[in-house]
């Protein structure tokens, strides 16, 4: 009698969850801000125009579409098409942290900007006096937006370190050493914005968010974004769920030691770890290990300091002295991607920041060293894609697209 009972329960959910899902589907549709007749949601999504009609009757009664007039009739004439659009004010204020910059931002559901302002931090400033900051950069941008403060559904924030996603709290920050561990950022925010959806995330992660999420390609795919700047991590994202950890130490791929040489036995020490043996610095230590070449090569001309870029540039236009460099990074750079291979096994790899910038001879020599592992047949290896666009975009944009994700998801609207 139970089991029969079962049954009857899971036979009468499945159209209701059907339903569910088909309606947030069509609402995810007008999260892009454009107009739709009830003939293009049903061409984009696949569900039939009688049941697209029936959700968007639903969200005109909550509010959330509305009628934008008439479209173009087909070419062989007939009724114009009624058209809608969403129509939800809700603002979502994002704030990013990119090392002795501030920015923060309003934008609408559909992730339209309506309001910035980006202003100089002192990153020796205490993470109260960052929150004081924030009050005023925010109010400011508060008094611009048409509805105010009153219409905020969601505050974002992106800064560097490891982050506690579970619980929104800074663990420790090499930018913000100041700040100490366990900064309970998640906290501090929703005192001052009481009642709104909080998010906070680390830089890498939020570039991630924006390269791979409402992106139909990567929809089903294991991708593997690698964040290269001043330091480097990775995220992952397992068909459009970001992965943390128990510990939200998944992506932390920087610290992974690459040469055991360079650290002691039981010990701690970066200089055998994936981000010192790819950094700026450490390419500089290599070439002025060899003063003789240095002297033949075009990298001698950038003086004491030579820019990461220039080993690229100067690589890719035939100087051997800097291929030998560049190469040496590749070679690094195949091991650490042949480690996310064997422990993620992505579909796709995304690098982003500075060595989205690594130019052909770069690519050459990865695309060698990855081959160098037997552990693909041909032509299994994951794509590889160099996302150029510039880091503190791809922040904002992610610490947006997690908001409006928030709200075109929620069982609210069903």
């Amino acid at each position: 009698m139970n089991s029969k009972l079962k049954e009857t329960t899971t036979a009468a959910a499945l159209p209701t969850d059907l339903r569910h899902q088909n309606n947030l589907t069509i609402l995810k549709v007008f999260s892009s801000g454009e107009v739709y007749s009830a003939n293009d949601v049903s061409a984009l999504t696949g569900i039939s125009r009688q049941t697209v009609m029936k959700a968007i009757n639903s969200f005109a009664q909550k509010g959330l579409v509305a009628s934008a007039g008439k479209g173009q009739s087909t070419v062989i004439g007939g009724k114009k098409p009624e058209l809608f659009q969403f129509c939800m004010e809700r603002y979502l204020l994002c704030i990013g942290l990119f090392g002795d910059e501030m920015a923060v931002c309003i934008y609408d559901l559909t992730c339209k900007l309506i309001a910035q302002e980006s202003t100089v931090f002192d990153v020796t400033k205490s993470v109260d006096g960052f929150f004081a900051d924030i009050d005023t950069v925010a109010g400011r941008l508060f008094e611009r937006a048409p509805h105010g403060r009153e219409k905020l559904y969601g505050v974002s924030l992106v800064v560097g370190g490891v982050i506690d996603y579970r619980l929104g709290k800074l663990k420790y920050s090499d930018i913000t050493p100041s700040w100490g561990a366990d900064v309970p950022l998640k906290d501090m925010l929703a005192e001052r914005f009481p009642g709104v959806v909080i998010e906070v995330d680390n830089v890498a992660k939020m570039a991630a968010c924006a390269a791979v999420l409402d992106n139909q390609e990567y929809e089903d795919c294991r991708v593997a974004v690698v964040y290269t700047d001043i330091g480097l991590s990775a995220c992952y994202i397992d068909k459009g769920h970001v992965l943390h950890g128990a510990n939200s130490l998944i992506g932390e791929i920087g610290h992974t030691v690459m040469d055991m040489s360079k650290m002691e036995l039981y010990s701690y020490s970066r200089e055998g770890c994936f981000e010192r043996l790819v950094s700026e610095g450490y390419l500089n230590q290599m070439a002025f290990e060899q003063p003789d070449q240095l002297s033949l090569s075009k990298l001698s001309s950038y003086g004491e300091d030579i820019p990461l870029q220039a080993f690229f540039t100067e690589a890719d236009q035939g100087d051997e002295y800097a291929r030998q460099i560049v190469k040496y990074a590749a070679w690094v750079f195949s091991t650490a991607l042949r480690n996310i291979a064997l422990n993620f096994d992505p579909h796709v790899v995304i690098i982003q920041g500075s060595y989205s910038h690594a130019g052909e001879w770069f690519h050459e020599c990865l695309q060698k060293g990855i081959k160098c592992y037997s552990y693909y047949f041909e032509n299994e290896t994951f794509s590889l894609v160099y996302d150029k666009r510039p880091l503190r975009d791809l922040q904002m944009q992610g610490a947006t697209m997690v908001l409006s994700r928030e709200f075109f998801s929620s069982p609210e609207w069903l």
